[in-house]
C-alpha cells in the first residue's frame, strides 16, 4: 500500500509554514489563588480566541483539574493569557 502525500513537500517541515507566537495560561481557584500555571505555551499566531481556549481545555495536564469541578470563568487577554476559574 502506498499513500501520496497531499498537504506537504518532501523535505519540508509542516510547521515551518506556521507562524507562532508565545501565550501563557492559568487555572484559579474562586479565591484567586493559583491551581495550575503554564508560561511559553506556542500557538498559531492566526488563532481566535475561541480555537485558544477549545485547545487549552484539552490538553491533558489542564483537563485533570477540570474533573468534576465546574468551570465558572474564562479569562481571555488576546495574544498574552488564558486563565480559567473552577
Amino acid at each position: 500500500m502506498h499513500i501520496g502525500r497531499k498537504f506537504t513537500s518532501e523535505g519540508q517541515d509542516p510547521y515551518e509554514l506556521v507562524a507562532f507566537r508565545q501565550a501563557s495560561s492559568e487555572i484559579r481557584n474562586p479565591d484567586g489563588s493559583v491551581v495550575f500555571a503554564a508560561d511559553g505555551i506556542e500557538v498559531p499566531a492566526d488563532w481566535s480566541e475561541e480555537q485558544i481556549v477549545t485547545q487549552a481545555r484539552h490538553d491533558t495536564k489542564v483537563s485533570e483539574w477540570f474533573q468534576d469541578k465546574p468551570l465558572r470563568k474564562v479569562i481571555y487577554v488576546e495574544k498574552k493569557l488564558v486563565n480559567f476559574v473552577v
